[in-house]
């Protein structure tokens, strides 16, 4: 694959860039998204190609189950080794424990698993993994939700700037105007200003029904206030 991309580069001379799309509910199962980061990291190594990393059907995640943590831990992909103690559990058989905290023998029983040594095998194993992802610090996951016009157009300008797209001027302009490089790279940087706090909370907002707790105070009538 490598050898046919590097021929499309420079007999086409195309300008390439990689999509991977990562199904949410990965983000559900911790050894499926430690896979799945593994996976996407290899490919961005092997490929030797500007990579836009993409979280999709991020509006189903809610049907999937609940996250471990936030959203942000999964787009950041840093201290994944957090990942670890819920490798031989998903998130619903955390909260059983909760449900069972008092109950003796089924502690006891969960304390037998995790002193195994088939447990420390395969958690030690993990632990690896996650370190060797970590130590390339080359992935970031972008939330797609395909029934969302500006997470779409995210996603578009993304990847415009990883092949080069946006530093090409528009064919329509004159030639006076084609030398600003100065007014490229400014297009650049807004184009890639398109992602950050602000819409990360949307997407808590939206599609993981959180905030979404009435304030009693802000539900008061006008009249009180006054």
């Amino acid at each position: 694959v490598q050898n046919i991309v590097t021929r499309l580069q420079k007999q086409l001379d195309l300008r390439l860039c990689a999509v991977q799309l990562v199904d949410a509910h990965y983000c559900t199962d911790a050894t499926k998204f430690i896979s799945a980061a593994l996976l996407s990291t290899t490919s961005m190594l092997r490929l030797e190609l500007p990579t836009i990393n993409i979280l999709s059907k991020i509006d189903l995640i809610n049907q999937y189950g609940t996250l471990p943590y936030n959203l942000d831990f999964f787009t950041e992909c840093q201290d994944l080794n957090r990942l670890v103690s819920y490798i031989d559990v998903g998130t619903n058989d955390c909260e059983e424990d909760l449900a069972y905290a008092d109950d003796t023998d089924y502690q006891a029983a969960r304390a037998r698993t995790k002193n195994s040594a088939f447990y420390k095998r395969h958690a030690k194993l993990h632990s690896q993994l996650c370190e060797v992802v970590e130590d390339f610090s080359l992935l970031k996951f972008l939330p797609l939700n395909i029934s969302d016009a500006e997470s779409v157009g995210r996603v578009v300008a993304r990847i415009d700037k990883c092949n080069g797209y946006v530093f090409i001027a528009s064919q329509n302009s004159d030639q006076s105007s084609k030398g600003d490089v100065n007014d490229v790279f400014k297009c650049a940087m807004q184009m890639d200003n398109g992602w950050g706090y602000e819409q990360m909370t949307d997407v808590h907002e939206s599609c993981l029904n959180l905030f979404q707790d009435n304030i009693p105070d802000l539900e008061k009538p006008k009249e009180q206030n006054k």
